[in-house]
This record gives structure tokens, C-alpha cells and sequence, in this order.
């Protein structure tokens, strides 16, 4: 990148047209490039759009809180429109329909405390105190001193993993 992210993120922040111009330019090969890879190409120009959107807003409301993390953030973004976007094909759908009940959730159970092993302490205390105990994350990010950035990005990339695993079945978990 030539330009310091940094530097372009607080200048998108401040709505300088330019500085979003020059962040959309910079991030939309790297996005259109992991797009191709997951979805048809007839969605590729909305998703690489839509995600950009997402994270220019993001960036001006303040939601985006260090600039170094803008990969991360974008990526965040990326990933929860992709995985929206493959949850609407009807082969993802089928095939999650024509799983046995019993056995998808003894799958998914399994899968989920090999997710949760492999975290830290701390984030694997986050997600359960959010997804089984139902505090709100401010809450939880207050009591854990845990960015809430950090904690929606954790839980993106859980849920990402989450679903990838799923849906190559048990044996992607032992990886």
C-alpha cells in the first residue's frame, strides 16, 4: 500500500471523498480476488461493493478504533457477507437439510469445543459468557477489558471457522 493506512483510514473518517475513493481503489482487487474464490461469479461486483460500503461506514462512525487493524476489519466484513451470501445457495442448503438431526448437532458439538480448546482463555470465556450465559458484549468486553472491535472480530472468525468445519464434516476438525 502506498499510502499509510492510518493516514487514508483518518481521512475517511474526517469524509474526505478522495481519501474514500483512494481506499475503495486499494481494497477492491484484494476483495474481488477472495470473493471469485467463494461465490459465483454473477455476485462478485454486489458482494465486493456491499463490503466496501460496510467498512467505509464502519470507518466513519468510529467503529473501526486503531487503523492498523483495518485488514482484520476488513476481512471481518468479508467473511460475514460471504458466508450470508452461501447460506442463500440452495446446494448449502440442501445439504444441511438432507443431514440426519442427531448426528449434524453431535458434529457441531464437536466441532465446537475443538474451536473452543484452541482459543485463549480469555476469548473462550467471551463466547460463553455471550452465546451460553446471554451477557451483552459491552458487558462482557467491560469485564474482560476486551475491545469490543476485538470481541466482534473473535466472534466473526469463530462463527467463520465454525461453519467452514461444518460443512466439510467431522473429519476437518482434527486439523
Amino acid at each position: 500500500m502506498g499510502v499509510a493506512p492510518g493516514l487514508l483510514v483518518e481521512r475517511v473518517r474526517q469524509g474526505d471523498s478522495a481519501g474514500v475513493e483512494e481506499l475503495r481503489r486499494l481494497l477492491s482487487r484484494g476483495i474481488r480476488f477472495l470473493v471469485a474464490r467463494k461465490l459465483p461469479a454473477t455476485e462478485v461486483d454486489g458482494c465486493v461493493g456491499e463490503v466496501l460500503d460496510h467498512v467505509v461506514r464502519g470507518i466513519q462512525s468510529g467503529d473501526l478504533g486503531n487503523p492498523a487493524r483495518l485488514g482484520q476489519y476488513v476481512r471481518m466484513h468479508l467473511t460475514t457477507h460471504i458466508r450470508e451470501a452461501q447460506d442463500k445457495q440452495p446446494a448449502i442448503q440442501h445439504a444441511c437439510k438432507t443431514a440426519s438431526a442427531p448426528c449434524a448437532s453431535d458434529q457441531h458439538r464437536e466441532v465446537m469445543q475443538a474451536l473452543l480448546l484452541g482459543l485463549s482463555l480469555c476469548e473462550r470465556e467471551s463466547l460463553i459468557r455471550f452465546y451460553v450465559n446471554g451477557h451483552g458484549e459491552e458487558q462482557i468486553c467491560r469485564e474482560l477489558c476486551m475491545p469490543v472491535a476485538d470481541f466482534r472480530t473473535l466472534r466473526v472468525r469463530v462463527n467463520s471457522r465454525f461453519h467452514e468445519l461444518c460443512q466439510q464434516g467431522a473429519g476437518g476438525v482434527a486439523e
